[in-house]
This record gives C-alpha cells, structure tokens and sequence, in this order.
C-alpha cells in the first residue's frame, strides 16, 4: 500500500515562517493479503506554529520538574 497524503500548507510570507500544515491519508486496499481480505490506512497530521510566549512558557515548565 502506498501512503499518498494530500493536505495542505498556509505560511506567512511577511515573516517567512511557515504557519501550519495538514496531511492525511485515507486509503483501502481489497486484496493486499489474499481474496476477502482489505486494509485501510487512515491517519492525519496536524502542525501550527506556536506563538514564541506559549513556547517559552512550556520550556519553563520543563525545566522546574
């Protein structure tokens, strides 16, 4: 089975970053086994740009324990 993910990707231009990005699978294979058998892959990825505050507050949280 082959994984083709489509998806998208939004950036900021100005800044030159890259916002976030969306992929996902969705796919099924009749067959890939032997007769009456079927395999379906599904799976999304989700990435978002975290403001530099959230970042740096979750380092020092880390860094406390």
């Amino acid at each position: 089975m082959t994984q083709t993910p489509s998806g998208s990707v939004e950036f900021d231009m100005s800044r030159g970053v890259m916002i976030s990005r969306t992929l996902s699978v969705d796919d099924q294979v009749v067959g890939a086994f032997g007769a009456g058998t079927l395999v379906h892959a599904q799976n999304e990825r989700i990435e978002k740009l975290q403001q530099e505050t959230a970042v740096s507050e979750k380092a020092e949280a880390v860094s406390k324990n």
